[in-house]
């Protein structure tokens, strides 16, 4: 009799326990995109569970039953994480990594050393949030990533240049971005007390020197001269446990009194829900992001004004060099340049109105949604 193979099951998320590593419900970029990717497919695993940091200086929300905290900042030796997968045998590992942030490229081998040591080792899955940037460069442990079952990375730039050091487990997994409702822009600003300004810029993020916030704010008293009704309407959080945070913040009313623009700003600095600050966003004929070059790969707060409706200014540095149309770049953050961005985009209604079709056009193919059923994808095909 002829023995008949069947062919392997295919895996289902429902067959798979999934251990996230990353940061949670702290002020955090990376807390932030785990928690948004993976809420709304948590339920389709078998088991899942976060591996965060126990060391944990601003809650923005409470833990709920799947939050584990095993490591720390610049955690180096990872036994705690170690000693619960070798526990708790999860199917994948997916190691969330910011930069030397959470901690260095020394912790990054010797947890992937030690995972392998292990009697039954999980897949593993990395996602690097920073590539390479003065203070942080993966190829200095390609050999170790050569281990690893797949790289995640969020840009072309990144992807080649994992290629060029020779890694070939590696696939371009674009940053999500949240799709909303698109707001009268009128009726937004009567409902917030905005109705008699004209025009209005938003700028959003947290409170940092790195931002441009000053540079802002100078350029908007320059502006005033030709629009005496302008309004910045100014969605940045402040983080009172940062002393850059706080001495930036302190500086900016310090300016905006001395610069007589108490009546054309609107600072914003709570934590507000994502749909406050995209209500705040679309009151604005302009949005602005002015950063400076900090070696990072990616901002949510870009993906949150491409996905508003706005037409928006950024500065021209490595962070946003995969936007084209979908924005308007401007050289520097000098108050110049950001006042010649804004007279740029306010004279030329055509301009605005493509990077509003290219950015909403970017921010759909991208969603969430699409981006977490890709993620399903990956990990059943593993």
């Amino acid at each position: 009799m002829q023995l008949k193979i069947l062919p392997a099951k295919a895996k289902t998320l429902s067959d798979l326990k999934l251990a996230v590593l990353t940061t949670m419900n702290t002020v955090c970029g990376v807390a932030e995109y785990s928690r948004d990717l993976y809420t709304p497919i948590i339920k389709n695993f078998a088991e899942f569970h976060y591996i965060a940091n126990y060391d944990v200086a601003d809650r923005t929300r409470p833990d709920t039953k799947n939050v584990l905290r095993l490591w720390e900042y610049g955690e180096i030796t990872f036994a705690g994480v170690l000693e619960w997968l070798a526990e708790n045998k999860p199917d994948i590992f997916h190691i969330q990594l910011h930069s030397a942030n959470h901690f260095p490229l020394k912790g990054l081998v010797n947890l992937l050393k030690g995972i392998e040591t292990l009697s039954q080792p999980p897949q593993v899955i990395l996602t690097p949030h920073t590539v390479i940037s003065p203070a942080f460069d993966l190829a200095v442990v390609k050999n170790e990533l050569k281990n690893v079952d797949k790289i995640l990375v969020h840009k072309q730039k990144d992807y080649e240049y994992l290629k060029s050091i020779g890694l070939k487990n590696i696939e371009l997994f674009p940053l999500p971005y949240d799709v909303y409702p698109q707001r009268n822009k009128m009726a937004v600003r009567k409902q917030l007390g905005l109705g008699d300004f004209e025009p209005v810029i938003a700028t959003h993020g947290l409170v940092s020197e790195h931002k441009g916030l000053l540079q802002v704010l100078e350029a908007v008293a320059e502006l005033k001269q030709t629009y005496p009704d302008i309004m910045w309407v100014a969605a940045n959080a402040l983080n009172i446990n940062n002393s850059t945070s706080s001495g930036t913040f302190a500086a900016l009313e310090q300016r905006c009194k001395e610069l007589g623009l108490e009546e054309n700003v609107r600072f914003f600095t709570d934590f507000l829900s994502a749909d406050e600050v995209i209500a705040l966003i679309q009151t604005a004929d302009v949005g602005i992001c002015a950063y400076e070059e900090r070696g990072e790969s990616a901002s949510a707060v870009i993906r949150k004004f491409l996905a508003s409706g706005v037409p928006t200014i950024v500065t021209d540095i490595p962070m946003m060099q995969e936007l084209n149309q979908e924005v308007y770049k401007i050289a520097d953050n000098s108050p110049a340049n950001i006042v010649r961005g804004i007279r740029e985009v306010m004279n030329n209604q055509e301009l605005a109105q493509s990077t509003i079709t290219a950015a909403l056009t970017k921010a759909n193919s991208n969603s969430w949604k699409v981006m977490a059923n890709k993620l399903k994808r990956i990990y059943t095909s593993l």
